[in-house]
């Protein structure tokens, strides 16, 4: 389908904006004529003053310490030019003000121009240059700004738009824009009428054309943003005491609507000049618009081929902001219309147009409401119509776009008398002549259309005819299929012929239930399934058995704590089972443990090498397996002494005293092997064992002893002759240095 070029006339545009409710101030003599006073409450800020704003935020100014308070105090009307903290300069009123971290907050609302000028008489007219635009940011992939080098007033577009307008169709629309922007801009404030007079307008002329290329069903409404153009500030410095600025910031947008329903090949274009001037006029209490034109039209002739309307149109929406704050605007485009109904006479038209709406924001000057004018310039001419009418489209008895079980024999008919009926089955354009109703054995796309001599051929009917011959469903399939398996089973059945319908049963007999969720198999069974389809043939029945041996569950094997190995020291070992409720039987003869084994009740003392055996046991649980650890208690760290159950010690004279204190109590023995002596320190009973820390006589030496096999009693002295200990009964030594 062929692209379509649209690059719409345009533009309009704009605006400014100021409000109302003056101050109303008395002065003890009145000004000249276009003389500009400002209002006592203005402060207005010098470059120096300005650049030392440190922050500026919607409602507030933050200026650093040691600035004038006469600046800020309330009620004040704070004006400056651009700077880095404002950079569309400000026009605010004082509400409030605090100092917060060492630096100076001002509460702040918009003021109005009103505010900042008891009398002022301001007038300008500006074209806008591509040179001055700051920034422009493409707002769709379906434009394309190029700068004209030589000519910086010109703005250059070429328009590439698609749609998706819905049932797989799209929309082009095409085409190439070149304009000239320009605004003018003038508001008079009196000392006793306060704001008295605004005028805020555009100027553009416009060259292009607008393309629109469309096959198929369309319902479509948009408005598409293309592009947008800011620019740099530009401030008005207005002769006063002191002199005052008046900051100006421009924007374009270029904006492409479409608006069309209907189903029809369409093929339009309209190219168009323009130059106008357009835009609001106030002029204290009423608003006016004023507006010039000069516009002209071509156009291809369009091709369509059934009833539709479409309008496209493109164009320029120009907005001037005060301050930063929005003020006036225009929206300036160029209009293609075309309007077909093969029931009408002529049964299609193809209008150009051109519209300009403008307004003004005031919502930040307290003036009330936004003014807002549509239809400014609301232009439009028919182009080009239908020479003569169009015959109707053709209809199909039965109608298609059904199912059908057998072949069918489809009438043509058309309403226009006279008319000459030529059709396809294999979608192709219609070229065999009709004359007899058409059979349709298959599956076919039939088409049709309508000829006259002096009419406009009909729009081409088109039906799908849908011949099913009754098929057989396929046959279910189950996931998982049928087997043995050791826990109950969640069954999903499926059927490969789309819109199939199942049934099911558990119990062997011909299926019945609906399918709807997986079946839960709990015991031994038979799963049977059957796919069903209105107009088919039933599938086969599936059958699947299912054999569930659920296994009793089995007790978890017991862990021991510390583990089986090497130790130098008794353990206390404790056997453990993660299965709730179990019984943990042991042994320790290294036998096999059975559920009449010793049952572990507490941790377990092992002094030497042992092994243990564990094993769990739970009612209607399967044992566990059985768990083994082997412990070896070694003293590789001590080394024997030569210790006879004779002479372990004497005793020491004291001087003083005679000692007769036990072993327990740290007595007043030393502990001889051999010729060597050692002086006790500490001592501690075990339970089995004596630990004895040592000094060895006449060093610094540290040596431990241990005593083991003894009682607490065993170890206690026995005096047998002079200064001689003897201990009573057998044990070993060892001793560890």
């Amino acid at each position: 389908m062929r692209k379509l070029r649209l690059a719409l006339i345009f533009f309009v545009a704009v605006i400014f904006v100021i409000t109302a409710l003056s101050c109303g101030k008395k002065k003890p003599t009145e000004p000249e004529e276009g003389e500009t006073v400002v209002a006592d409450e203005a402060v207005v800020l010098d470059e120096t003053e300005a650049e030392s704003i440190i922050e500026v935020t919607d409602d507030q100014i933050v200026l650093p310490a040691g600035t004038s308070p006469d600046i800020y105090q309330n009620g004040k009307v704070i004006v400056s030019g651009i700077s880095d903290a404002a950079p569309y300069g400000l026009l605010r009123k004082v509400e409030s003000s605090s100092t917060q971290n060492g630096q100076i907050v001002v509460n702040t609302s918009q003021a109005r121009l009103v505010d900042a000028f008891d009398q002022l008489d301001f007038h300008t007219t500006q074209s806008l240059k591509t040179t001055d635009i700051v920034s422009s940011e493409a707002l769709t992939d379906g434009v394309r700004f190029v700068h004209d080098s030589k000519n910086p007033y010109n703005y250059h577009y070429i328009i590439d738009e698609e749609f998706n307008v819905g049932n797989n169709v799209t929309m082009y629309v095409d085409g190439e824009l070149d304009l000239t922007l320009g605004y003018e801009l003038a508001a008079k404030i009196s000392l006793l009428r306060g704001l008295q007079y605004i005028k805020a307008g555009s100027f553009v002329t416009s060259e292009g054309d607008l393309e629109l290329n469309v096959d198929g069903r369309f319902n479509y409404q948009r408005s598409v943003e293309l592009i947008r153009h800011d620019f740099a500030p530009v401030v008005f410095v207005v002769p006063a005491a002191p002199p005052v600025p008046i900051v100006l910031v421009p924007r374009v947008t270029i904006i492409l609507n479409i608006d069309a329903y209907g189903e029809a090949h369409v093929t339009a274009t309209v190219s168009a000049s323009a130059s106008v001037e357009a835009g609001l006029e106030y002029q204290k209490p009423n608003w006016t618009s004023y507006y010039e034109k000069d516009l002209g039209f071509d156009y291809d002739i369009p091709v369509v081929d059934a009833s539709m309307n479409a309008t496209v149109d493109a164009g320029p929406r120009f907005e001037i902001n005060l301050y930063g704050i929005a003020g006036p605007w225009a929206h300036a485009r160029g209009i293609l219309n075309l309007d077909a109904d093969i029931n009408a006479t002529p049964w299609w038209t193809l209008t150009g147009g051109y519209m300009v709406d403008a307004g003004v924001h005031f919502n930040v000057f307290d003036y009330g409401e936004s003014a807002t004018m549509p239809n400014i310039i609301n232009h439009s001419v028919v182009l080009a119509q239908a020479s003569q009418n169009q015959v109707a489209t053709p209809t199909f008895n039965p109608p298609g776009g059904g199912a059908y079980t057998s072949a069918q024999n489809v009438t043509i008919s058309c309403a226009t008398p006279g008319a000459m009926i030529y059709y396809s089955i294999d979608g192709s354009t219609p070229s065999i002549r009709y004359t007899k109703p058409v059979n349709i054995p298959s599956t076919a796309t039939l088409k049709a259309k309508a000829t006259k001599s002096g009419w406009t051929d009909s729009q081409i009917a088109s039906a799908v005819y849908t011949i099913n011959q009754p098929q057989t469903v396929a046959t279910p399939t189950f996931a998982p299929p049928g087997g043995t398996y050791t826990s109950a089973q969640n069954v999903t059945i499926s059927c490969a012929t789309p819109g199939a319908t199942i049934y099911y049963s558990t119990d062997g007999s011909m299926p019945s239930t609906r399918y709807t969720s997986p079946v839960n198999i709990a015991s031994t069974g038979t799963l049977k399934a059957k796919g069903t389809k209105a107009g088919w043939t039933d599938s086969q029945i599936a059958s699947a058995n299912y054999t569930i041996n659920i296994q009793p569950n089995t007790v978890a094997t017991p862990t021991f704590n510390p583990p089986g190995g090497s130790y130098t020291s008794a353990q206390n070992v404790q056997i453990s089972c993660a299965t709730s409720g179990a019984t943990i039987r042991y042994t320790t003869d290294g036998s096999d443990p059975s559920e009449s084994s010793t049952e572990y009740t507490s941790p377990i003392t092992v002094n030497s090498s042992t092994t243990i055996k564990a094993k769990a046991f739970k009612n209607g649980w399967t044992p566990s397996a059985i768990s083994t650890a082997e412990y070896i208690i070694s003293h590789d760290d001590y080394q024997e002494c030569e210790f006879p159950t004779i002479l372990l010690g004497e005793w020491y004279d004291d001087p003083n005293n005679v000692w007769n204190y036990s072993i327990r109590d740290i007595p007043p023995y030393r502990i001889r092997t051999g010729n060597l002596y050692y002086w006790p320190q500490t001592t501690h009973f075990d339970g089995n064992r004596y630990r004895i820390f040592t000094l060895q006589e006449g060093t610094s030496a540290e040596y431990t002893f241990f005593f083991e096999n003894v009682t607490e009693t065993t170890m206690d002295a026995n005096r047998s002759a002079g200064n001689v200990w003897e201990p009573i009964g057998n044990f070993t030594g060892h001793h560890k240095n």
